[in-house]
């Protein structure tokens, strides 16, 4: 999975997450989530251990096992759309 929009973290075209296989509907399968331990250092990139559950063909939710925090992905068509799901995100906290 390719970031299209970016963020500090992780910025547009790097890989965020790789799984070892095809992930079907509904299955958890086990890969690898990029990260970065300095957002100023180019180099700060690292590989961590993955769960990927992908929950629809417009939802993934991955578990990053070190921590058990869980990443939502979805797939967005329009930069409405991204913007619609931030705030959503943002008001849920």
């Amino acid at each position: 999975m390719r970031k299209i929009t970016g963020d500090p973290n992780v910025p547009a075209g790097r890989i965020s997450q790789k799984v070892n296989g095809v992930p079907k509907l509904n299955e958890i399968m086990s890969g690898k989530i990029q990260l970065r331990g300095d957002i100023y250092d180019p180099n700060a990139f690292y590989w961590s251990e993955t769960e990927v559950f992908v929950e629809s063909y417009d939802k993934i939710v991955a578990t990053w096992i070190k921590t058990n925090l869980v990443l939502t992905f979805f797939r967005v068509e329009t930069q409405k759309e991204e913007k619609d799901l931030i705030k959503d995100d943002i008001s849920l906290k």
